[in-house]
C-alpha cells in the first residue's frame, strides 16, 4: 500500500521550447543540500545534491503573472537507482516523483500545477533521496485526454446487476465522488470496534461504498485454520443497508511458504514471504503448482457466487499493487501478472460463469504502467492506492490528470484504497473528481493523526460527496430500485438510459402492454402482451433525448414510470 507516482521522461533538449520559464535549483533556498558541479551535461552554474535526510529540500519562490495551470517538468540526474521524492507548491503536497534510474541529466513531466498571481513558492523535499536536482522548469499546459469511457462493462455477458451499477457510476462520474470505507475482515460492519460503525458514529453517515479483503478465504490460509465472515458481511449489508460493494484479494500465495518466526504463514501474501515462483508456474500449467493456482481461484469463486446468487455487483479488485512487487502476483515483472489477471478473468467469468462483477485493475502514473495493463477487454475501472503522509489531504490532482491522459480517457478513474481522506474542496477546484475512494482500516480510520475527526465528519458531510443516504437516493433515481433493492413492479434500468433500456416484469404479473409517451404527448406501443417476458429489452436507436413516461397497462390499473434518455457522453 505505497503512493504511486508519474513521470514522462524528455529529451534533455525540450526545455528550450517557446515560452517555457526555467528555475535553476542552485539559486534556490537550500535546506541539508548544497551546491554541485561534477557530473557534466547540467544547465546553469551547477546542480544540487546531498538529499539525504528527511527535511532536505531546495526552495524556489519567484513571480508570476497569469494565475492558471502550468505544466512543471524538473531536469535531474538519479545515479544511484529509482528514487521517489516529493514536489510541494505554494504550501501544498502536489505529487510524489519517480526520478528513474541514470547518471546523464534529463528531464521528468510532473504533470500539471496551479501558480497564483504573483509570488508563488515550489519546493522539492527529500523522500527516499539520494538524486540529484538540476532545475525546473514551467511551460503551458498541456491538453487533457478528452474522456472516451465505454457505455457498457468488458464482460459481454455481464449481470444486469452489473450493467446497472456500471452505467450507474459512468453517469455520475465527473459529478460527485461516492465515499467508500473498508471493513476488517475479521469483524462485522455493525460491530461495536468496526470501522464503518466508527465512522457512522462520529459523521452521522454510512459510507456509499464498502469494502472488504477476500484474505481468509485462500486455501493456504485455511489450512492453518484461518477463517473468515467477509462474504456474509457482504450480504448483511447489502441487504441491510443498499450500499455498494468492493472487494480485494490479498492472495496468500498457493504453496511455498516457508512459515518461519520472520515470515509467517499469514504474510504469504509478500513476496518476502514465500518462494512461489508465478513465471516459472505459468509456464508449467502441466505442473501441481499451475494446479494449486486453480484450486485458489476456485475457492475464491465459490465466494464470489454467493454474491452473485444474492443478485448483489460487485467492484472486483483483486491483484492489486502489482508494479509496487512486494506481493508475489508482481514480483516477476509485468508480463506473468497480465497473464495471471487474464487467467483469473477467464476462469471466472468464462468457467464459472460468474457475472456480477465490474474488474478494477490498481495502476500508477508511471513510465511502466502500460507495460503492467492487463487490456481494455479486462479492466472496467482504474483504481489507484494513495497513501500519504499523516493530515496531507490532498486531492492527488496530478495523479489524476497523468492516469486520464495515460489511459487516453478511457477508464473511470477512482482512489481504490487510500489512507488520508482527499479534500472535496481541492478535488473539485483542481478537477480531480475520482469515482469514489475507499479509506483502509485501522489507524487510517481511527487514529485522529492520519484523518483529524473534523476532517471525517467535514469530507462525510460534504455537498461534493455522495454517503450512503444520498447514493441511494441517486440510485432510485436511476434506476428504479430502492438503495435496499426492494424492487418495484416494474423496474426500469437503467435511468437515465444512453443505448439501450431494461424492463424488469414480475412474471405473476404482466402488463398488457407498454407504451412509451413523450413529452408531447406522442404514445407509442413497445410491448403487446404476446410478447411479454420476465425482462424485455429495448434498444433507443432512433429515440431522441429528452423525458418520457414508460406506461404499463395492467388489467386493472396504470403504471407509470419516468425515464430520461440522455446521449452518450
Amino acid at each position: 500500500m505505497k503512493k504511486k507516482s508519474l513521470l514522462f521522461l524528455l529529451p534533455l533538449f525540450v526545455f528550450l521550447s517557446v515560452g517555457a520559464q526555467i528555475y535553476e535549483a542552485e539559486e534556490g533556498a537550500l535546506v541539508g543540500v548544497q551546491k554541485a558541479s561534477s557530473r557534466s551535461g547540467f544547465s546553469g552554474s551547477g546542480y544540487i545534491t546531498g538529499f539525504d535526510n528527511e527535511n532536505d529540500r531546495v526552495t524556489l519562490t519567484f513571480s508570476w503573472e497569469n494565475e492558471g495551470k502550468y505544466q512543471l517538468y524538473i531536469g535531474y540526474a538519479a545515479p544511484y537507482g529509482d528514487k521517489k521524492n516529493n514536489v510541494w507548491v505554494n504550501g501544498e503536497h502536489i505529487a510524489e516523483v519517480q526520478f528513474l534510474n541514470g547518471t546523464r541529466f534529463t528531464e521528468v513531466n510532473v504533470g500539471k500545477i496551479v501558480l497564483q498571481e504573483g509570488e508563488n513558492t515550489l519546493s522539492v523535499v527529500n523522500s527516499w533521496g539520494w538524486f540529484e536536482l538540476d532545475y525546473i522548469r514551467i511551460a503551458e499546459a498541456l491538453p487533457s485526454a478528452e474522456w472516451s469511457i465505454p457505455t457498457s462493462p468488458v464482460n459481454p455477458e455481464a449481470s444486469p446487476e452489473a450493467v446497472r451499477l456500471y452505467q450507474f457510476l459512468r453517469y455520475h462520474f465527473g459529478k460527485t465522488t461516492f465515499a467508500g470505507q473498508f471493513q476488517s475482515e475479521d469483524k462485522s460492519y455493525t460491530a461495536n470496534n468496526s470501522d464503518i460503525r466508527y465512522i457512522h458514529q462520529i459523521t452521522g453517515k454510512y459510507p456509499a461504498l464498502y469494502g472488504n479483503d477476500l484474505i481468509d478465504y485462500s486455501p493456504s490460509r485455511i489450512e492453518f485454520g484461518a477463517s473468515s465472515q467477509a462474504t456474509d458481511d457482504v450480504i448483511k449489508w447489502y441487504k441491510n443497508l443498499g450500499g455498494m460493494v468492493t472487494l480485494t484479494w490479498h492472495w496468500n500465495a498457493p504453496t511455498d511458504l516457508p512459515n518461519t518466526s520472520e515470515q509467517p504463514w499469514w504474510s504469504g501474501f509478500y513476496t518476502r514471504a514465500t518462494t512461489f515462483d508465478l513465471a516459472w508456474v505459468l509456464a508449467h500449467p502441466e505442473s501441481e503448482k499451475y494446479a494449486l493456482l486453480l484450486r485458489d481461484i476456485d475457492a475464491i469463486a465459490q465466494q464470489l457466487k454467493r454474491l452473485q446468487a444474492e443478485n448483489i455487483p460487485v467492484l472486483w479488485r483483486p491483484l492489486h499493487e502489482a508494479e509496487g512487487a512486494w506481493f508475489w502476483w508482481g514480483a516477476k515483472g509485468p508480463e506473468p501478472c497480465v497473464q495471471l489477471w487474464r487467467l483469473l478473468y477467464d476462469r471466472i467469468t468464462r468457467h464459472h460463469a460468474i457475472n456480477n462483477l465490474l474488474w478494477v485493475w490498481t495502476t500508477t502514473d508511471s513510465p511502466f504502467a502500460l507495460e503492467w495493463y492487463p487490456g481494455d477487454d479486462y479492466v472496467d475501472i482504474l483504481g489507484v492506492d494513495v497513501y500519504l503522509s499523516n493530515g496531507n489531504y490532498s486531492a492527488s490532482a496530478i495523479l489524476f490528470d497523468n492516469l486520464r491522459n495515460l489511459f487516453e480517457g478511457k477508464r473511470m478513474l477512482t482512489m481504490s484504497e487510500n489512507g488520508t481522506l482527499p479534500s472535496p474542496e481541492k478535488m473539485v477546484a483542481q478537477e480531480a473528481r475520482w469515482l469514489y475512494n475507499c479509506t483502509w482500516v485501522g489507524d487510517f480510520v481511527f487514529d485522529p493523526e492520519v484523518n483529524s475527526v473534523g476532517h471525517k465528519i467535514a469530507f462525510f458531510n460534504h455537498a461534493e460527496i455522495t454517503t450512503l443516504d444520498e447514493m441511494q437516493a441517486a440510485w432510485e433515481a436511476y434506476t428504479g430500485v430502492d438503495g435496499k433493492k426492494k424492487r418495484r413492479n416494474p423496474e426500469v434500468y437503467p435511468n437515465p438510459a444512453m443505448n439501450r433500456v431494461t424492463f424488469r416484469l414480475n412474471p405473476q404479473e404482466l402488463p398488457e402492454k407498454i407504451t412509451l409517451v413523450a413529452a408531447t404527448g406522442k404514445e407509442t406501443l413497445l410491448f403487446c402482451s404476446n410478447e411479454m417476458q420476465q425482462e424485455l429489452n429495448l434498444s433507443l436507436d432512433g429515440i431522441g433525448p429528452g423525458f418520457y413516461l414508460v406506461r404499463f397497462y395492467f388489467a386493472h390499473s396504470v403504471q407509470n414510470h419516468k425515464l430520461q434518455i440522455i446521449n452518450s457522453r
